[in-house]
This record gives C-alpha cells, structure tokens and sequence, in this order.
C-alpha cells in the first residue's frame, strides 16, 4: 500500500495567495460574492514579498467578515434610504419633520441617483446631484438638505454591526457657498403699518359687533410674536394664566400626512410638543396690556371651548381658516396685495421693532423660542435693522425677568368673563411701543 505524502498545512492568511512568475510579484485572491451580473466579485491584492501579500489578504478578509457584502450587493441606494427612513428616522423625528425628511429623499434624492447600487456609490455621483439641484436655481437650504440626508443615512449604515455600507460618498462632496445665492427677503411691517393692520383686525359695525370675533388672535401674533403652529396648540385652562400675565407655549399644532392603515384623507391635524427652551422648560411669555385685551376679546366668542382658536362648534381652527383670516385683515387695513404676507410676518415685525427699540438680542431670542445670539427667528438679520444693542441688560431667564414686571394680585382686574374690554382709543399701546431705548421692561402703558 502505498503511503500517503503528509500534506503541509498553509500558514493563516495564505489561502489564495501565489506567486506570479511571469510578473514578479505575489497576488491573492478572496472572493466576496456575486455581481449583479451574476460574475464572482473578487478582490485582489498585491506584493512584492509573500507577507506583504498575505498581509494584504488578512485585511481584505478581515474587512469582508465586518461587512455586510450580501446586503450592499443586492441593495441599491434607494432601497438603503427608504430603510433608513422608516425603521430609524420614524422613531426619532416629529411627524412634521419626518414629512420634510421623507419629501426630501423621494422628490430630490432617489428619482436621481436612487437606483445606483450601494456600493457603487461615489463621492462624485453625490457631488453631481448637489451640482444639479444648484443649476436648477435650487436655493441653498434646500440642497443643504439634500446633502444632510444622505450624509446622516450613510453615517448610520458605516455604524451598525456590520455596517450596511464601505465608505461614507459625502466625505469631499463640497457644497455651494451662501455667497452664491440670493439672500432671502424677510417680509415685516412697519410700526405704522401694524397699527393699521391691529385697527382692522378690532374694528366693529355701528351696532358694536366685531367685523372680525378672533381678530384679537392677530393683536396677539403682534405682541407676542407666537408662531401659527403654537396659535393652534393654545389652551384655555392650560396655556393661559391671566392672573399672572403669562402665555406658556406647551404644544403645537401641525398639519401632517396621515399614514394610518384606515386613512380617509391625506393629511390629519396632529398635536406634538412644543419647541424647548435651552433649559429644556415649556416657554413662557410675558403678556403687555394688548396681548392681556386680546385675549379677553377672544375668551368672549371662544372661552366655552377648549380652544383658544376655536370653531363655533368647539373645534380647533385649522392653519388654513386662520391663514384666510389674516389675508382678510390686512387688506381690510389697505395693503395691496403684493404686501399681504401672511401671519409668519406679524412675528418678524414682533422682532423687529423689538430691536428697533434697541432689546438685545438674546432676550428676543427668547421670547420667539430661537437659539443663538446672533440670529433671530432662524435668520440673519439684514445690517439696515442691526440697531446697537443693549447687551448688557436682561441676562437673567425669563421666569425670573418678569417676576418684577407683574404687579400685585389686589392691582389686577379680573377679566376674565367681564365684558368686551375698552381698546385705547390713541391707538394700540403696544409693547414694543412701551420698550424705550434703556432697554428696561415694559411698566404698562
């Protein structure tokens, strides 16, 4: 019987590995899987001695035994994202930002480059789509938000184990400079025009009876500078303290896709949270006479509801009725259409007078909910409305500012059920009318 030659066992790594005589050097081979095409996706790697070879192929396997190869191969781009979306970003985001998101990633993203496959994609085609929404006149938020998509999806699949992806293609994607667009006009109304637009939105027929019974909601907008989202999201009971002159801003209210299994419309009107102040604290804001008036005038026709913006049968205002009812009063005051802004507007014009009257920045920030100093209502200001500022005053919370501005329970009348409230008869005091150059909080009328 013939013996059987011991067979030397390969050193680890080696499997794969030969020289190449014709060319010099030693090659390796490792097979990843299979191509789209059906072909064996190899890699090979290359060395001048034997270990720099093998060393090669160590990394190459220890890389496919990190990687989830199977997934990048059978996958492309836009089956990775909308995994992305739904089992990830559905947990974490509010509905109205995973609208955005999801607005986002169909209409700029896959209908582009989405069926690339995963692991095709490079830092180029990225660079493309960005380069493609510029030359569409796309502005600059909106690419932005193209690139922080993909840039957040591609972060996340290079973070799990294994990772769903091999490289991150928006590492060197460069973005347009802000200095290539446009800068954004933000609408306001003067001092003069909101005087006019808060006489329209109070006036009455000869009888006595409002042309407009939630018009105090755009006084309010006014003084308060409120959003619309936090407009709808007002409850009586629970948002408004007459007694202590606060509005506290708890939810919002926003119109979202309705994605239940029995949906009978596209979109439903959703209650979330609030946005948090920096101390993670519902906001609150002080109440001047006018926004105290206001409130008074609209508890009359809405104060049996829950609402504060209410229907006549009880029910919450929708974004749209209010809408219809800002368009009415401003061209009720006069303006032609082209200056018909919207109520986002009446909070700009808040602000704006508000640093007109010379109150620094970081107490407007707070009273309108938006970080940072040196920004107001998530833009930059133009340099015309950058007044000198009182920087030195009002530093403390908010909580703690008014504390002082608030007079005595015994001082206090109840509104609360009186009658109709007298509006001043010289024209609304309003409080960024009672803010003087000193910078110190209003002290009435």
């Amino acid at each position: 019987m013939t013996e059987q030659k011991e067979r030397r066992k390969r050193d680890y790594g080696s499997g794969g590995l030969y020289y190449s005589e014709s060319r010099g050097y030693w090659i390796g081979q490792y097979k990843l899987g299979v191509k789209p095409d059906g072909k064996p996706d190899v890699k090979t790697v290359y060395g001048k001695t034997k270990a720099e070879a093998q060393k090669k192929l160590r990394a190459v396997k220890d890389e496919a035994s990190r990687m989830d190869y199977v997934y990048v191969q059978k996958s492309t781009l836009d089956t990775f994202l909308l995994y992305w979306l739904e089992n990830i970003k559905k947990i974490e985001l509010k509905p109205k930002s995973y609208d955005r998101l999801e607005d986002t990633l169909k209409k700029d993203i896959i209908p582009y480059i989405g069926k690339i496959q995963l692991g095709a994609v490079e830092t180029s085609d990225v660079q493309g789509l960005i380069k493609r929404h510029f030359d569409a006149g796309r502005a600059h938020s909106s690419i932005k938000k193209v690139y922080d998509a993909m840039n957040a999806a591609y972060k996340w699949g290079l973070s799990v184990k294994p990772p769903k992806v091999k490289m991150n293609p928006c590492d060197g994607v460069v973005l347009p400079s802000k200095k290539m667009f446009k800068p954004s006009e933000i609408k306001f109304y003067t001092e003069e025009e909101a005087e006019l637009i808060t006489k329209a939105a109070l006036d009455k027929y000869p009888c006595g009876t409002p042309h407009y019974p939630l018009g105090g909601a755009i006084v309010l907008v006014l003084n308060t500078g409120i959003r619309l989202a936090e407009l709808l999201g007002l409850e009586w009971d629970r948002d408004i303290d007459l007694e202590n002159n606060i509005l506290t801003v708890h939810h919002t209210v926003v119109t979202v896709k309705d994605r239940s299994e029995d949906a009978k419309g596209k979109f439903i009107v959703k209650e979330q949270d609030s946005t948090k102040t920096d101390s993670g604290q519902d906001r609150e804001i002080p109440l001047n006479d006018m926004a105290r008036q206001a409130l008074a005038s609209l508890q009359k026709y809405t104060g049996k509801s829950k609402y504060v913006m209410a229907t006549r049968s009880g029910n919450r205002k929708s974004a749209r009725d209010v809408d219809k009812l800002v368009r009415r009063i401003i061209l009720r005051a006069g303006f032609p259409e082209e200056k018909v802004y919207g109520l986002h507007a009446l909070r700009h014009t808040f602000a704006t007078l508000l640093i007109q009257r010379k109150i620094d920045i970081k107490t407007i920030s707070e009273l309108t909910c938006v970080p940072g100093r040196s920004k107001a209502l998530g833009r930059s200001w133009p340099s015309a409305f950058t007044l000198p500022l009182a920087t030195t005053r009002w530093r403390s919370s908010i909580r703690s500012r008014t504390s002082s501005w608030r007079s005595p329970a015994s001082a206090r009348p109840d509104i609360r059920g009186s009658a109709t409230p007298t509006w001043p008869t010289a024209g609304p005091v309003m409080w960024w009318r009672s803010c003087r150059h000193t910078g110190s909080p209003p002290t009435g009328r």
